[in-house]
């Protein structure tokens, strides 16, 4: 036996193996940003479909079997949410805006984060939240603001991340809260 050549020949699969593992955590490294990215996107999606109430968009940003949990209610699936989201509009004048959002990758297609957002509203002022502004209102309008706390899951369906789950919650933070 060689053992010159014996360990030239183990030195070189080692060496192919590393360049494999590397390219692999390469491969996995780039998918998890793209997928990260991706979630980023449907949560700013969501917040502007929001603002704008386009319903449509809005609901078709979830699974088909995906929920949302707001302090009004459990709604499932994209019809019920769109239904929620339509029934709400013009209660107040919202303006999201997202300040953090962490993605965790589970797997190759799921994840779970976390999304803070500061939001912005008008609302007469005679009035409490959830009551409609009647058109041509020309009453006195109400500012504030709540910050908005939102627990996802994530699945990556044909290239698009969706919701399959989140959960909204409004107020002050505290340190426990996370995923």
């Amino acid at each position: 036996m060689n053992f010159k050549r014996l360990a030239k020949f183990t030195a070189s699969m080692t060496a192919i193996s590393l360049v494999s593992l590397s390219t692999a955590a390469a491969t996995s490294a780039a998918h998890e940003r793209a997928f990260n990215q991706a979630c980023a996107l449907t949560s700013n999606k969501y917040f502007i479909s929001l603002d704008r109430d386009d319903h449509k968009r809005y609901a078709s940003l979830f699974t088909e079997d995906g929920m949302l949990q707001t302090p009004a209610g459990v709604f499932n699936g994209p019809k019920e949410i769109a239904a929620y989201i339509e029934k709400r509009s013009g209660d107040i004048i919202m303006r999201h805006n997202q300040t953090s959002i962490l993605v965790d990758q589970i797997d190759g297609n799921t994840a779970k984060g976390v999304v803070y957002a500061l939001i912005n509203f008008l609302m007469p002022a005679e009035q409490g939240v959830g009551q409609a502004i009647p058109d041509g209102y020309k009453g006195e309008l109400s500012r504030g603001f709540v910050i908005g706390i939102y627990n996802d899951e994530y699945v990556l369906e044909g290239g698009v991340c969706k919701f399959k789950k989140r959960i909204y919650s409004h107020g002050i933070m505290n340190r426990t809260q996370d995923l």
